[in-house]
């Protein structure tokens, strides 16, 4: 419904229905980047059903005040413009989300820029570039919509507690991450009850799940 105000818990009801629909009793899931917010609040509600997870460089509440005194001065200043004035935030960003819609070689040129060197690598890469470039211009299909919706997710408190989350955590994230600074990793490492973590040296935001998948995936609980 696209008038719908965005929600994380009916992300959890969607898995839950798709859950139905595929027959599957119990299950695992996996998310990279900005898909964990919709991914816990699922393993929030679901609870025995989700069997396990594997987060992979794995956005946290931005709107955390214990997430906040994990990231270095600068990105907390960057946040506070979002999460003061979100109103406004909106209005910046969906005017800087369209620029970029109408060019989507403009945003991938802000994330070459931004990325870390392992991430530069991945983007250069001629098996890696093309499919990244089509995921890009994807989300920026209708103008940016769900780009802004996603922004108003992320920004505000999310209705569920990370501490009653009980599913067994693999948590991967790369220490050259700029995109997804690895305090959010951090962060979940601290309060989700029973998280292992694993923070790879060497790796970005884009290559820790393209070089190391099959590293994550072995540490994939049995269902």
């Amino acid at each position: 419904d696209p008038g719908q105000q965005p929600d994380l818990l009916a992300w959890a009801q969607d898995i839950n229905d798709i859950a139905d629909q595929l027959g599957l009793d119990r299950f695992a899931m996996m998310a990279v980047s900005g898909g964990t917010p919709a991914t816990l609040a699922a393993a929030s509600v679901l609870q025995e059903r989700v069997c396990g997870l594997l987060l992979v460089c794995g956005l946290g509440p931005l709107s955390d005040q214990r997430l906040q005194r994990l990231l270095p001065l600068a990105w907390r200043l960057s946040l506070w413009p979002l999460l003061t004035f979100p109103a406004l935030s909106k209005r910046f960003f969906s005017r800087l989300i369209s620029w970029l819609a109408a060019d989507p070689e403009r945003a991938m040129s802000l994330f070459s820029r931004q990325a870390s060197g392992p991430d530069r690598a991945m983007l250069q890469l001629a098996a890696i570039a093309p499919t990244l470039h089509q995921s890009l211009h994807e989300s920026l299909r209708q103008q940016g919509k769900g780009c802004l919706i996603d922004l108003e997710l992320y920004g505000s408190s999310w209705p569920f507690q990370l501490e009653k989350i009980r599913t067994p955590v693999q948590l991967w994230h790369g220490l050259q991450d700029t995109i997804v600074h690895p305090a959010s990793g951090r962060f979940y490492q601290q309060v989700l009850p029973n998280c292992q973590a694993h923070f790879i040296e060497e790796e970005g935001h884009f290559s820790l799940p393209i070089r190391r998948m099959a590293d994550i995936l072995a540490t994939l609980p049995p269902q």
